[in-house]
């Protein structure tokens, strides 16, 4: 977000020089506040998700509702109808410049413009529990609470057929790396597409815990894993 000073000032050295106008945005250190609370307008609750779309607007998913905040309001996204009362934004991402998709415990939510689509039981997501999101040039990819991993491929909700039902539940993480192929944090052990987009266990010698909280790519090849006991760096085939 940034917010632009437009400041006019009429030259005067010479009844020749036009009247100039210079604009200067101002960064995120620039504000003068630097604190949002209930008493700006946040609803209360711990920050769960952020997401900054094409328009620099803030998204804030959290253990109460979703909004969206302009720099000076907070406007409530969830009262559309659909949603219903449904809260607990896990997870937010960006599709595009005004492309926004939201996962709630009890639905996900896709924000276009103006419009907005509901996908819960109803539109077959047999397990709304979203906890995980992830783009890549095919499909959106979902990682739920119980079912493991879903997707949405032209404009259809299915749970993904090459993810084992033997494979852990509990998607708690979904990171589509620097060569489109998509990674799964999970509750035991940690699986990515192989080249052929099917999903494999990854060797998990040298982690210090086998439940998996984050996942974030360093350099193209470097998967940094956040557990439940600490970090670790895999490079190549192993961990560090």
């Amino acid at each position: 977000m940034r917010i632009g000073i437009c400041l006019c000032a009429s030259v005067l050295l010479s009844a020749s020089w036009p009247i100039a106008a210079w604009c200067a945005p101002l960064a995120l250190s620039q504000y003068a506040k630097e604190v949002w609370t209930s008493r700006e307008g946040l609803p209360e609750g711990s920050i769960l998700s952020l997401v900054e779309d094409g328009a620099e607007h803030l998204w804030v998913g959290n253990e109460c509702c979703l909004v969206r905040f302009d720099g000076e309001t907070f406007t409530r996204m969830d009262t559309q109808s659909g949603i219903g009362q449904h809260s607990f934004v896990h997870v937010l991402v960006r599709a595009g410049p005004d492309d926004v998709w939201a996962g709630f415990a009890g639905g996900l939510a896709h924000f276009t413009g103006n419009q907005m689509q509901w996908f819960a039981e109803e539109q077959g997501l047999t397990h709304p529990y979203v906890y995980a999101l992830a783009i890549t040039n095919s499909a959106l990819w979902i990682g739920t609470g119980g079912e493991g991993v879903w997707h949405i491929k032209d404009r259809q909700i299915s749970r993904d057929s090459t993810y084992a039902i033997s494979n852990p539940s509990m998607i708690k993480r979904l990171l589509t790396d620097s060569s489109g192929r998509v990674w799964a944090a999970t509750e035991n052990g940690l699986l990515r597409q192989n080249t052929e987009g099917a999903w494999v266990k990854v060797t998990t010698t040298g982690l210090p815990s086998q439940t998996i909280t984050q996942l974030a790519e360093a350099i193209p090849g470097e998967i940094w894993v956040g557990t439940s006991a600490g970090l670790a760096l895999r490079k190549g085939t192993y961990f560090e």
